[in-house]
């Protein structure tokens, strides 16, 4: 941590000490404002913290004004709202260590203002190494339940499907990125002229969506889909119930295009389908991507997963990052690529789930095949 950084755990961790031990009162409130200014030298902590520390100001301004007026019926209630923002900054601060134990460049570009602080929420987290930990034991109670289980051969099927399950969330986010690809395949295939395609989709799972999306919906030309995760057990459930010209590998994704890009082939479209919410540095892994050979990136991701969320304060099992539209903006400027599509989906709301992010970045190259086929005055 900076000199900075710990300069402003030390005063969030005074203002709470005061207001637990002592009266509230306008030095208090002048406190708070101290240290809300001071987010300005470091983003990070901003990004991190500010939505507590405004909830707090404003409730601790409500508090001095109902002292005033002796107003004993709000005055319980505030302090308990007070009282618990108070506890989440405590939250905070005691994991933000974990924060700092590796270089990211996420972080840095928050930091440097290449994200602006307010458009992505860094989560109360744990140490990389639980994490890991976690995804390890994930891997093997799948790989136990892999044993008792049997697979119909599905080979025979162009495409399976999405079933219609319990979680309507998840239905609605799978079948938009299902919809979305098979629409991607026809404006890739009718703008350029090739004998086949290729499409990669990072972090695959069980191959939910690369099973179901139909390849023949809106092209004609030949697509070799493939997917990819380093859980062995996901990808051994992936093969199991694969479709027709489905291929994938328990394999680092980079390792794959660089591999076909050795033999000077390409992906034309490389997917990342709630995927980047788990990474410890996304914005390294959007830049790898961008920098290969792919000619289109596709981005699925919550929306906006705690940004805003001031009571927030424990550590999330598997998400490490919120993101707006904004931060991704932000993100795929500083690549090869350029923005192709963007998509807010508010379902949160009315089903008790998250909201959902798309983004569809390309080469500038195949942006302009495009606006040619299209008839698009870019």
């Amino acid at each position: 941590m900076t000199k900075t950084q710990l300069e402003l755990k030390g005063q969030i961790e005074e203002i709470h000490k005061n207001i637990e031990n002592s009266p509230i009162s306008q030095s208090s409130l002048k406190n708070i404002r101290k240290t809300l200014m001071a987010f300005n030298h470091d983003p990070f902590m901003q990004s991190y913290l500010e939505d507590s520390m405004v909830f707090l100001e404003k409730h601790v301004r409500i508090y001095i004004r109902l002292q005033k007026q002796n107003n004993q019926q709000r005055l319980p209630i505030i302090r308990k709202k007070i009282d618990r923002v108070l506890r989440a900054l405590q939250q905070r601060l005691h994991f933000l260590k974990y924060w700092f134990d590796r270089d990211n460049s996420t972080v840095d570009a928050i930091k440097n203002k290449t994200i602006p602080a307010t458009s992505i929420k860094p989560f109360v987290r744990y140490s990389a190494e639980k994490y890991d930990a976690f995804y390890q034991q994930q891997n093997l109670e799948l790989k136990e339940k892999l044993k008792t289980r049997t697979y119909k051969d599905q080979r025979h099927k162009s495409h399976i499907p999405i079933g219609i399950k319990n979680d309507l969330t998840h239905l609605f986010r799978k079948t938009g990125v299902v919809a979305l690809v098979e629409t991607l395949m026809g404006v890739i295939s009718s703008s350029t002229q090739k004998g086949s395609y290729k499409w990669l989709d990072i972090g695959c799972g069980k191959g939910f969506i690369t099973n179901a999306v139909d390849s023949t919906k809106y092209s004609e030309t030949e697509w070799h889909i493939s997917g990819c995760d380093l859980q062995e057990s996901r990808i051994e459930m992936a093969q199991k119930r694969a479709a027709a010209d489905r291929t994938y590998f328990a394999q680092d994704a980079f390792v794959l295009m660089r591999e076909l890009e050795q033999k000077g082939q390409h992906y034309d479209l490389v997917s990342m389908c709630e995927f980047c919410e788990h990474l410890e540095d996304p914005f390294d892994f959007i830049k790898k991507v961008a920098a290969s050979d792919a000619q289109m990136m596709l981005i699925a991701t919550p929306l906006e997963q705690n940004i805003n969320r001031h009571f927030n304060h424990e550590p999330d099992k598997t998400h490490l990052w919120g993101f707006s539209r904004q931060s991704m903006e932000a993100m795929i400027k500083q690549t090869d690529m350029e923005m192709l599509y963007c998509n807010e989906t508010r379902i949160g709301d009315y089903l008790r789930g998250l909201d959902w992010l798309t983004v569809v970045a390309v080469k500038p190259e195949l942006k302009a095949l495009i606006a040619e086929n299209f008839d698009i005055d870019l």
